[in-house]
């Protein structure tokens, strides 16, 4: 390789300094834990054996440091600069915490050896004195492997990290500067005035330390890292093991705690996780006279919900799941219900054998979107889908003998949670037994005293059907309530016939599951219809029903009406619980166009309850155009084009032929359902087919007559015409300086761009194009020219991509942009143009108006007072330019102008580099050349080998509770933490009287 790597000798010169260096272990490890915001997880562990670093350094001799320790050292001096040599090897093996299986995976799957050497000497070749330095790396295969439970516990814990040293570097700078400020100047003399300054100083830092330790605290422990959550309507208390602290957990209540680590040799406790845990986290559950002990809470996080018998036909339902950062211990009865709506809260109550009981409000989840509480799908088999829904649980004592079809004794609660005997005996088996739910909708203005409550109900089937449907696996079934004054007593069959002001309807749905032989049921509730936006822009909702919610609505009264505008931002959502066949509902854009033309309200369009649309449904928004007597006019003719239809059908919608004949067709055809598909809440999506993204921020678009006649003359120069008011709407993006939004129809409709003059005083037009003429790219020098109706270069570009929204995005770019790299601001001067003040890391378009003398600009440095003189730059390549002083034209420096290819937002950039002045700091140059001094002048030689590298990424979402992932760890867990699954009619876990 160049160098004498076999005669490597060290130097026996008078005073040379010559360093050995050995550092050897047999064994270390090395484990990564996140415990920011109160989580207590592993991260990963590192394992490192045969660990070994020898070297040898040698110095120059005090002689030769001597003579030339004030002056910069010579390139050709190869025995004043230090020679190394050093050899690493190690034998490496790695673990990862995964979350979802709560255990250690290998990370490394089988150990990896390596081995780097480094070695720095003079080179072998003839005549040359600088030095070689030459690094190889060599390794064994590779073999990594983890699951995304992986990358997600490292993204939030480096989220954390930051959110964490932001808060703390923040304050510290608040402390700091407080400390480097003067101090107050006070009027007063005399130690009275002495005494007021010194207190007021000590207040102003007390305060600073106070806010430090507040930034600290908020972004290091915010929670812990267990809980107890209990809806079973019993007062449940538990204790841990080897701590004598008893803790209680109402009714509605969830209690937070953290297990005590073993104590170590040292102070504090040890910290394990997984199968490294020697101390098992054993909680105790007291209910009533009843306990029941997990003997290692984590063993559970894998294991499906278990029963237990409290006695006199009462069931505990028990599930450890991850609720957010916390293990979660769930206590329930055998229904809990779910609000799964963004809008409302719902009372309810229980009906049971002629008594009625209250129990509680299903609460709506504060702060949370309607998208997300959709996105809840009622299918799930487990709690962890079903996060951030709030859930309510019918008591354990309204359930009693619930699935028993034996002669039982009445049996009623106390206060203790315990059942104790009535003085009536039941006798015979209740055959008549039925649970009615009752659901009160709470409306703003609505109270049992004003009379004006609405209530429906719904019955669950009888015990028999339950668990006949139960047996056959996780079975899903819907019923609509209607929630009216009379109390709901309307037949499901009546819903479409139901035209009360007054009446409200909500779909329910239920799924029934066995548990240990026993029927457990979630019931969620639902809007009867989800209307989202998919639009990225601001949409109005106008409802005439008075059941539609939304985050944002505002009352609007026209022709003596008080109606509702809803307000749906991108991705939001409308719910609708209007009763009846269908709704009547108007959209237009909510937001003013910053250029073109304005749309106005749709027409009424009636939207299907209980139908789903055969092919979606087309809506126009008709530009606005003013009539003599001056008021707006809608011209329904032409406008804005959406498409209401089916969420489902939405990716099958925007991927059909391009010939657009399913997109245009105007029919609003209905389908009755199908009958073997239970959805939560139907859900329509209002989308536009394509839109386009001017990235000039000039040109809009108009729609082309059929025949595609051309504007230009017969001349062949190109025409101006009159600024043309039926143009599309062009909107402002946000965080974008010069971008705009405009929506397009079907790909097959024909358009062209309108683009204004320079003086506003007409506009000149492209020519026709369609959406599917435009091909798809990532923009730059692939994107199309887009040619004047005269056939001549606009010198404007397009390019097609796919949108986040699904739908295709026509993005018009400039043929070139300009950078600003400098640190400071410029002035860019060209003819025929206005001057451009460009500030600092910012891009703006330019056009190039005479093609035959190509792109010529003037650039000024205003804070120097300098410019560069005129230069062509629309040419790919780079040119370092002289900057002169504006004032006599004498050279004070360079700057570097680059011509490339663009990306998304240009064909072209030109990038202006940073200013280089003459005569630069000396000092500067020194240290960066002392910084420079060890390596500088070698050969650096770079050489890795790697037999073999293999990543594999384990997807354990894929995998059901009783998929894979468990039945894997299902062995490790029973014989390790001692508990197993538990089989029908197996309570899973130890039951005793204490």
């Amino acid at each position: 390789d160049g160098v004498d790597t076999t005669t490597w000798e060290t130097s026996e010169k008078k005073n040379a300094a010559i360093m050995r260096i050995r550092i050897a272990f047999p064994s270390s490890s090395l484990t990564i834990i996140n415990d920011l915001q109160g989580l207590d997880d592993g991260l990963f562990k590192l394992f490192c054996s045969d660990f070994l670093v020898a070297g040898e350094i040698q110095y120059p001799s005090t002689d030769e440091r001597e003579a030339t320790s004030s002056t910069p050292l010579r390139l050709d001096s190869n025995t004043v600069k230090p020679v190394f040599k050093f050899d690493l090897s190690s034998v490496v093996t790695a673990q990862y915490f995964d979350t979802h299986s709560s255990s250690w995976e290998p990370l490394l799957l089988q150990q990896w050896e390596t081995s780097i050497s480094a070695l720095r000497a003079p080179g072998k070749h003839s005549g040359s004195k600088r030095l070689q330095t030459t690094i190889n790396i060599d390794s064994d295969p590779c073999h990594i492997s983890f699951s995304e439970q992986f990358l997600i516990s490292l993204g939030a814990a480096n989220r954390m990290w930051s959110s964490y040293s932001f808060a703390t570097s923040e304050a510290a700078v608040v402390e700091s500067s407080t400390a480097q400020s003067p101090r107050t100047k006070t009027t007063g003399t005399g130690p009275a005035s002495s005494a007021s300054s010194r207190k007021s100083e000590r207040s102003s830092s007390l305060l600073v330390r106070k806010s430090t330790a507040a930034n600290a605290a908020r972004s290091f422990v915010t929670n812990l890292p267990y809980v107890v959550e209990n809806r079973s309507g019993l007062p449940v208390s538990f204790e841990l093991k080897g701590n004598d602290k008893d803790y209680h957990c109402e009714h509605g209540c969830s209690r937070y705690f953290r297990f005590d680590p073993p104590k170590g040799d040292g102070v504090g406790g040890e910290r394990a996780y997984g199968q490294d845990v020697t101390k098992f986290k054993t909680l105790t559950l007291h209910v009533g006279q009843r306990s029941i002990q997990f003997q290692h809470l984590d063993a559970y996080l894998k294991l499906p919900p278990q029963t237990h018998d409290l006695g006199y036909g009462r069931q505990l339902f028990t599930s450890v799941i991850r609720k957010g950062r916390a293990t979660c211990l769930i206590l329930s009865s055998n229904i809990s219900l779910y609000n799964c709506t963004a809008s409302l809260d719902f009372k309810i109550d229980l009906e049971r054998r002629g008594k009625t009981y209250d129990i509680g409000v299903a609460e709506r989840k504060r702060g949370v979107a309607s998208s997300v509480c959709a996105r809840a799908a009622p299918s799930v088999t487990s709690e962890e889908a079903l996060e951030g829904i709030p859930a309510l649980g019918i008591p354990v004592s309204c359930l009693q003998n619930f699935d028993n079809c034996i002669p039982s004794i009445e049996v009623v609660e106390s206060d203790s949670g315990e059942g104790v005997h009535s003085d009536e005996a039941g006798a015979a088996t209740r055959t008549d037994d039925e649970l009615k739910i009752i659901i009160s909708p709470i409306l703003k203005g609505a109270s049992s005293s004003t009379g004006l409550l609405v209530q429906g109900n719904f019955v669950l089937p009888p015990i028999a059907e339950l668990l006949e449907k139960g047996s056959e696996g996780s079975s899903m079934q819907m019923v609509e309530v209607i929630c009216s004054m009379n109390g709901g007593d309307v037949k499901e069959k009546e819903v479409e016939t139901v035209q009360h002001v007054e009446s409200l309807v909500l779909r329910v749905l239920y799924r029934i599951t066995l548990v240990g032989g026993h029927p457990c049921i979630a019931i969620f509730l639902h809007p009867r219809l989800l209307i989202e936006n998919v639009i990225p822009l601001k949409l109005d909702l106008r409802s005439l029903s008075r059941y539609t919610f939304s985050s944002t609505s505002h009352v609007v009264a026209e022709n003596s009406s008080n109606e509702v505008v809803h307000v749906l931002e991108p991705r939001e959502m409308a719910e609708s619980f209007a009763a009846g066949a269908s709704c009547t509902a108007c959209i237009k854009i909510g937001e003013e166009p910053s250029a073109g033309t304005a749309t106005g309200w749709s027409e009424s369009l009636e939207l299907p309850l209980s139908r789903r649309f055969a092919v979606p449904l087309k809506v126009v928004l008709p530009f606005v155009g003013k009539s003599e007597d001056g008021s707006t006019n809608p011209v329904y003719k032409r406008g804005d084009i959406f498409y209401i239809m089916e969420s489902s059908d939405l990716d099958s919608f925007l991927a059909v032929d391009e010939q657009g004949e399913k997109q245009n067709s105007a029919a609003s055809g209905t389908e009755e359902p199908e009958e073997h598909t239970v959805e939560a809440a139907r859900r329509l999506s209002i989308v536009a087919m394509n839109f386009a993204i001017d990235h000039t921020g000039e040109v809009l678009l108009q729609e082309a007559e059929k025949d595609g006649k051309s504007s230009s003359t017969a001349t062949g120069k190109q025409q101006l015409i009159p600024l043309i008011a039926s143009s599309y709407g062009s909107f402002s993006l946000p965080n974008r300086t010069h971008a705009r939004l405009s929506l397009i129809p079907a790909p097959d409709s024909q358009f062209k761009l309108i683009r204004p003059t320079l003086d506003a005083s007409g506009a000149t037009l492209s020519s026709t194009f369609r959406v599917k003429d435009v091909i798809f790219c990532g923009g730059g020098v692939q994107s199309s020219a887009i040619l004047y109706d005269n056939k001549m270069v606009s010198g404007l570009f397009a390019y097609r991509k796919f949108s986040s929204y699904g739908q295709s995005e026509i993005h018009i770019i400039p043929e070139f942009i300009i950078y600003n790299g400098t640190d400071a601001d410029i002035e860019i001067i060209q003819q025929g143009r206005a001057d451009l003040l460009l500030n600092k890391d910012r891009v703006a378009p330019l056009s190039m108006p005479d093609r035959g003398k190509g792109l010529n600009l003037l650039i000024r440095l205003p804070s120097i007072g300098a410019r560069i003189d005129n230069v062509r730059l629309d040419g790919l390549g780079s040119r370092i330019n002289v900057i002169k002083r504006e004032g006599d034209g004498s050279p004070i420096g360079s700057m570097k102008l680059q011509t490339e290819p663009g990306h998304s937002d240009s064909r072209l950039v030109i990038k202006v580099g940073p200013v280089k002045l003459s005569g630069g700091d000396a000092e500067k140059i020194k240290e960066e050349e002392k910084a420079e001094l060890l390596f500088s002048g070698d050969f650096f030689r770079f050489r890795a080998t790697m037999a073999e590298l293999q990543v594999t990424l384990n997807d354990t979402q894929r995998s059901l509770i009783h998929g894979s992932a468990y039945e894997k760890n299902r062995a490790a867990i029973e014989s390790t933490f001692d508990v197993h699954a538990p089989e029908d009619g197996d309570t899973g876990a130890s039951d005793s009287a204490i």
